[in-house]
């Protein structure tokens, strides 16, 4: 009985520290923004998605013209819009995104998932 044990202990201690070692950077930085460098650092987010649409029979691939930049074309897709309540972001002390930072909130953008919260959040 206490071999078996031993051996679901080891197994359980290799995969756990295999997984470990095969996200050692975002456990760094995990470990940065809890306690150390990046804990009261304004960190940036914004929030989006795209989709590759192959076009049948070629190696092409769907583009449309971007809203913001002229003559500018971009792969479908756009970022995430928070609905409802904002009692969360809140809570973080977000900030929402600036033109300095990257695109200044205008009336299409105001609820973009695009903003700054200190590392400790």
């Amino acid at each position: 009985m206490g071999q078996i044990i031993v051996a679901l202990l080891k197994q359980v201690f290799s995969k756990g520290v295999s997984k470990l070692w095969d996200n050692k950077d975002v456990a760094w930085l995990y470990i940065r923004t809890l306690f150390w460098t990046y804990r009261t650092k304004q960190i940036r987010f914004s929030l989006s998605y795209l989709f590759r649409i192959k076009i049948p029979g070629t190696n092409s691939y769907l583009l449309v013209l971007n809203r913001r930049i002229a003559n500018q074309l971009q792969p479908v897709g756009g970022v995430y819009k928070r609905y409802g309540d904002d009692k969360l972001f809140e809570s973080w002390s977000f900030v929402p995104d600036s033109q300095a930072n990257g695109l200044g909130v205008d009336h299409t953008s105001d609820c973009d998932l695009r903003f700054r919260v200190k590392g400790k959040y």
